[in-house]
């Protein structure tokens, strides 16, 4: 006991803030006196006393500067982990009270220190040049970066922080904290903190997790909002492990829900959700007959206030069954959701197959199908969607895109104000309407082709030529069926846009459309038109086999499908519509998608085909182009074996073999085979006068051909369009899809092929069966 007393009477000097002793104290030895401060030592002795039983009491008296400096003596012996042992030095004080005093004050990471000149001039610097960056731009703002408070010890892996804030202000002051040594704090609205994973994780080459703190928050103690935005199929949920462990916290059940499934399609166990709740979600294993001890549990934590995992038991007693019940429709649904909505014409036998190999777990048929009606439905909502916003895109097509001819039709609906129906659009970009007017040659090749979405329909295109021959896209619409009225609106439309008039010098080139000759001849009469014969008399094979037919097909008028009487001027000789046909295929994924999406495709497509046109052009260091050059290299090499007489007025006669000749007029750059005409390139006459006369075969070649005039098709492209939450709001009456068109009517054809003689009528007979036919055959015959 005099132990005891001697230590109570000389406490005094250590901790001259506590008032009074604590009853039923006993002694221990100090283990490291070079922690304690000199006047520590010398006014205390080696033995010390502390509680040993009961609950400690709190300090009354503030810290004073010999403990602050025993304490940092203390943390840098025990590195900081082994708070136990620190507190021991402190009989008054708990190990949570000496770990908050370090955290808050005395850590050097944390305390910075009174604010000094050099310290409030570059807060100074980037205030003013985050307001005149947000009078540039008000959405963007400078940021500034300051290290964040990393609370030290209180998880075991170690991350690294970098906060991004956003000051508004010069710097506002949350007044003299004790907790905070008195030191001004920032008052931060928006902090946004990209933590980097563990080690483990980025062994693996993780994704980052992206971390948003929103709110006012003082000295970084409100809480913080955490969004995870890919929670499955990533390759930071790659191994099991990491998708499920104990203490591992979610934001919401779902998020539990989504690793449940990803473990059971990762490990292909059967698991189930036996509790599912709003803030307790449990799943364990499905095995009855072997008592499986597999079991997770996860429920709201007060404290993180996220969801936790509280129990996991990872041992399974099981075999794996081949089966999930987790697997469901609406999971199936999910996870093909992609996949089905790009291709609907995936079978559910098809996705059986792909989720045995994928996932090498086995479903039903009827499971699928039911997966695949969901994902219709909500691909037929889409469409809706789609039409819904029509106008808005047209707005911002208008915006982006100035000078585009943008026409939309509908049908009104039965009162005033009600919704309407769509009938039909056209689209024509500036940028493409003048590179054909000015750089591309006078021929539009013109095409439709079928959509394949659900909601049937037409798109109806018209192309150009670039001077490589290549294809220059015009114009496009969206029509519900190929008849008179749309292919005469189209071409309406189209020559408005390119200022055709009568038509009189541009040529047109078409396959078998219905109803487009007609429109032809009565928008632009005086327009060359040109079929491809050959083509045409393919498909009239299909419903035609007379020989006689054919026979007169070839007699009718050669001045749309012969070059002989094709008309000169638009240096094309082509009767093919292959560029058309190129381009319908070009765009073949983006007809199966919906309306605003397949607009969208078609427009990319085209603003990145116009990019690299350039740049190729850009590239090219010859006169012509390349395919131009190459023609031009053929005619001269077949050009150094004809004989040539001169004659008057600058004109030559040229021999080709013993009777053939042609007469070739330089003034006029004519020759009697009509393909210098038709093209604007010398042909193998001409070529022939020209190097005879030591002329350069270029100098006669057309201008339609050059890399200038090839670049410059591509020099004004069409621009890039923001996203459909960035689009303006139209308030128009809104717009329905057109009605869903069935098929013909009546029964449909059945296209399979006729049954032999002795073949049974039946899709399937049996050889019994067979045998019988046989016999009855044979004994027809000897009876006969």
């Amino acid at each position: 006991m005099k132990i005891e007393i001697q230590c109570m009477e000389n406490r005094q000097p250590l901790a001259a803030s506590c008032s009074s002793a604590s009853e039923g104290s006993g002694c221990f030895f100090l283990k490291s006196p070079e922690i304690a401060t000199p006047a520590t030592v010398s006014s205390f002795p080696r033995l010390i006393c502390r509680r040993t039983s009961g609950p400690m009491r709190r300090a009354k008296g503030g810290w004073t500067p010999e403990e602050d400096e025993t304490l940092r003596r203390a943390v840098e012996k025990y590195k900081g982990k082994r708070w136990k042992k620190i507190a021991e030095f402190f009989p008054e004080r708990t190990e949570v009270q000496c770990l908050h005093r370090w955290q808050k004050v005395l850590n050097p990471e944390l305390v910075k220190g009174p604010w000094t000149q050099e310290r409030r001039d570059p807060v100074r610097r980037s205030r003013r040049l985050s307001q005149a960056s947000a009078k540039s731009n008000p959405t963007e703002a400078e940021p500034i970066l300051i290290p964040s408070v990393d609370e030290a010890n209180r998880k075991k892996r170690k991350r690294k922080k970098v906060v991004e804030v956003d000051i508004e202000e010069d710097h506002k002051r949350v007044g003299n904290n004790e907790e905070h040594g008195g030191e001004e704090q920032w008052d931060i609205d928006i902090v946004s903190v990209q933590q980097e994973d563990d080690r483990k994780r980025r062994k693996t080459k993780a994704m980052v997790t992206v971390v948003t703190i929103s709110g006012m928050t003082r000295g970084f103690q409100n809480q913080c909002t955490i969004v995870m935005m890919k929670k499955f199929m990533t390759p930071e949920f790659d191994d099991p492990e990491e998708l499920l462990r104990l203490g591992k916290t979610f934001n919401i059940p779902e998020d539990f829900k989504i690793a449940i499934l990803g473990y059971s399609l990762k490990t292909r166990y059967d698991i189930k959700l036996y509790r599912s709740q709003s803030l307790r979600v449990g799943a364990k294993c499905t095995n009855t007959d072997v008592k499986c001890q597999w079991r997770c549990y996860c429920s709201y934590d007060k404290k993180k206030q996220k969801m936790q995992v509280k129990i996991f038991v990872d041992e399974h007693s099981c075999v794996r069954s081949g089966y999930s019940k987790m697997l469901k429709q609406g999971t199936i649904a999910w996870l093909y959701r992609d996949r089905l909505i790009k291709n609907p014409k995936i079978t559910k036998k098809e996705m059986v197959d792909e989720i045995q190999r994928e996932y090498k777990l086995t479903v039903t048929e009827d499971q699928c199908s039911k997966a695949k009606t969901i994902v219709m439905r909500e691909r037929k909502a889409t469409h809706q969607e789609h039409f819904s916003r029509i106008w808005d895109y047209q707005a911002e097509i208008f915006r982006t895109n100035p000078g585009t001819k943008f026409e939309i039709e509908t049908i009104p609906g039965p009162t005033i104000g009600s919704l309407q129906r769509f009938y039909r659009l056209f689209i024509c970009f500036k940028s493409q309407k003048d590179s054909w007017k000015q750089t591309c040659r006078p021929i539009i090749g013109i095409d439709g082709a079928f959509l394949k979405w659900d909601i049937k329909g037409h798109l109806l295109a018209a192309t150009g030529r670039d001077g490589d021959n290549r294809i220059v896209p015009i114009a496009w619409a969206v029509v519900e069926i190929e008849n008179d009225d749309n292919w005469d609106w189209f071409v309406r439309q189209l020559s408005e846009s390119l200022d055709l008039q009568d038509g009189r010098s541009v040529a047109i080139i078409s396959d078998k459309q219905s109803g487009l000759v007609k429109a032809i001849h009565t928008v632009i009469p005086q327009a060359e038109h040109r079929q491809y014969a050959r083509h045409i008399m393919d498909n009239w094979k299909k419903n035609s086999h007379d020989m006689e037919l054919q026979r007169l097909f070839w007699k009718t008028n050669p001045l749309t499908w012969s070059r002989a009487f094709f008309r000169i001027g638009s240096c094309c000789n082509d009767n093919l519509n292959n560029l058309s046909e190129s381009f319908n295929r070009t765009i073949r994924n983006a007809r199966r998608k919906p309306l605003l999406d397949m607009l969208e495709d078609i427009r990319r497509q085209c603003m990145v085909r116009n990019e690299k046109r350039f740049v190729i052009a850009d590239r090219l260091k010859s006169r012509f182009t390349k395919r131009a050059h190459m023609e031009i290299e053929k005619m001269i090499d077949g050009a150094a074996v004809f004989d040539r007489w001169m004659a008057r007025h600058n004109r030559i006669e040229v021999r080709v073999g013993l009777d053939d000749s042609f007469s070739v007029d330089m003034n006029d750059r004519t020759c009697g085979c009509r393909k210098w005409q038709m093209t604007g390139i010398p042909c193998i006459h001409a070529a022939s006068v020209i190097i005879g006369n030591r002329q350069k075969v270029e100098d006669f070649v057309s201008d339609w051909y050059t890399t200038y005039m090839w670049k410059q098709t591509y020099y004004d492209g069409i621009m890039p369009v923001q996203g459909k939450m960035l689009w303006p709001i139209v308030n128009r009456v809104g717009v329905l899809p057109p009605p869903w068109r069935r098929g013909n009517p009546g029964r449909p054809k059945n296209h399979d092929r006729r049954k032999g003689i002795y073949e049974s009528a039946t899709a399937s007979t049996s050889r019994f069966e067979d045998y019988l036919v046989w016999a009855w055959t044979i004994m027809a015959r000897i009876t006969r």
